[in-house]
């Protein structure tokens, strides 16, 4: 902030006043950066029509604008967490469907990981995160993330437990298993082993 022609200019402020008068799929294809992103969450807020423009974006429009847009979408949800929950049931049938970006299963499951899904939805959820988890050619995070989203759903639905710990100690008979999964698994096998019926 300094003064220009006595008055107090708040760089932020206009930064903010800037993207609302402008297209928001410019200010994502601008630059895709941490920097740029929390610009963009800064405006968004949690204004349920603007997030509503964004997931519009990210729904309709093309590759590059998905992958940055679901980046947003993930950083509006760490400050916003009920922003997404009118779009539970599009997002997780979204993560059904083949060849989606990584960036968009990584970020949405992010998200889910952290998020109270009504129980009708819950079949879908787990059905699709085991899918992911038991999938060796996923990415670490997207299997890391899907593990723990499996196991909020196993202290809610305990028959889950056994097959979930299984997996878990498959990956501990790895040879080479991925740090991040080996120190998420052991977190989730600890709280699972607490919360034995």
């Amino acid at each position: 902030m300094k003064k220009y022609k006595n008055r107090q200019v708040d760089y932020k402020t206009l930064y903010v006043w800037h993207i609302e008068n402008m297209n928001l799929k410019t200010a994502i294809l601008q630059e895709h950066s941490k920097k740029q992103t929390q610009k963009i969450v800064s405006y968004i807020g949690g204004d349920k029509e603007k997030f509503a423009t964004l997931m519009q974006l990210f729904f309709q429009d093309e590759s590059l604008v998905i992958q940055r847009s679901a980046w947003v979408i993930s950083n509006c949800c760490d400050k916003n967490p009920k922003l997404i929950l009118p779009y539970l049931d599009v997002v997780i049938s979204y993560l059904s469907k083949p060849n989606i970006p990584d960036a968009a299963k990584r970020n949405f499951l992010r998200v889910l990981q952290f998020t109270e899904v009504p129980e009708e939805l819950m079949g879908k959820l787990i059905s699709v995160c085991f899918s992911f988890f038991e999938n060796q050619k996923e990415a670490i995070a997207i299997r890391v993330f899907s593990m723990s989203v499996l196991a909020n759903a196993a202290i809610k639905y305990p028959d889950l437990k056994i097959e979930l710990i299984a997996l878990i100690e498959l990956e501990f008979e790895q040879e080479k298993i991925k740090p991040a999964m080996a120190s998420r698994g052991k977190k989730v096998l600890k709280i699972l082993s607490q919360k034995k019926s």
